[in-house]
């Protein structure tokens, strides 16, 4: 498998060696008995996906072991309550579209990426890959995961900007997710890890943060060279409520470790939650900002 003009493009930037990253590492188009049999196991998956208005997002789908599984060598089946997604809208659109979905482990820190076209199907999703790969153990073995199956979408908040407490949540968060996609529509879904505020907020409608090399793919980063929009998840493992945000990026490649700068375009925040609270947060922040 290639590399994408834009992870070609960073890596040319940087001065990295393309052919010697490749090399350590294998991106099939289909699953190994090694990977059905971690999928079967899951109990989350993050998945990446553009909306009609081609705002990316990043969000959780959760079940029992066995909610997702392989359905064949290039396939695999997501079954979902349609009723206790906490996403925004446009998930289940009745239409194929690009998706990349993140297996994340939290007990050995290990992370499968699988990136395709999803089918909305009667019972949730059906995915035919065009990218599976591993990611090797890394900071994901520090975070707690969330604490419970994520709630309904009824019981969502959305706004422009990040409240003071939404504000919080970040500046206190070691890991969070991002999706993105390249020029051309293929998605892709990450994790981030680092210590309490390696997510800095510096408006209540910018994040920045610095990209490290992890294994020197640079498909995240690469597909932002490209294309700048992205979507950002964090979750709260205590209540299993999550945090998206939408919106586009700059970033600079010069110095030691890339800087990712993310202006927020729209926020939503799924339950459990105080939802008057957090209308007067919202409230108070657009104060703030126009002060």
């Amino acid at each position: 498998m290639s590399y994408h003009r834009g992870e070609r493009k960073v890596q040319e930037i940087l001065g990295r060696s393309a052919e010697a990253d490749r090399s350590s590492r294998v991106i099939r188009n289909g699953f190994s008995e090694v990977h059905a049999a971690f999928v079967g196991m899951q109990r989350l998956v993050v998945i990446g996906w553009a909306d009609s208005g081609g705002r990316i997002w990043a969000s959780t789908l959760t079940g029992p072991p066995g909610f997702a599984r392989t359905t064949g060598p290039h396939s695999l089946s997501l079954v979902l309550d349609r009723t206790q997604l906490a996403s925004p809208s446009g998930l289940l659109a009745d239409r194929p579209f690009e998706t990349g979905l993140l297996f994340p482990d939290r007990r050995t820190g290990l992370r499968l990426r699988v990136n395709g076209i999803a089918r909305p199907t009667k019972r949730g999703l059906a995915v035919d890959t065009a990218q599976v790969f591993t990611n090797c153990p890394g900071r994901l073995r520090h975070w707690s995961g969330p604490g419970q199956h994520a709630v309904a979408a009824k019981q969502a908040v959305s706004g422009e900007m990040l409240s003071p407490v939404q504000q919080k949540w970040i500046t206190d968060a070691d890991t969070f997710f991002i999706a993105t996609t390249s020029d051309t529509g293929t998605a892709d879904a990450s994790h981030r890890g680092g210590e309490p505020g390696s997510v800095k907020v510096v408006s209540p409608t910018q994040l920045v943060w610095a990209e490290r090399s992890g294994n020197s793919m640079f498909t995240t980063l690469g597909n932002l060279a490209v294309n700048p929009r992205a979507g950002i998840l964090f979750i709260d493992g205590r209540s299993g409520a999550t945090l998206h945000l939408t919106g586009t990026t700059r970033h600079h490649l010069t110095g030691e470790e890339p800087i990712v700068h993310f202006m927020i375009t729209h926020v939503v925040q799924t339950a459990p939650v105080d939802v008057a609270g957090l209308r007067r947060q919202q409230q108070l922040a657009r104060g703030v900002s126009a002060g």
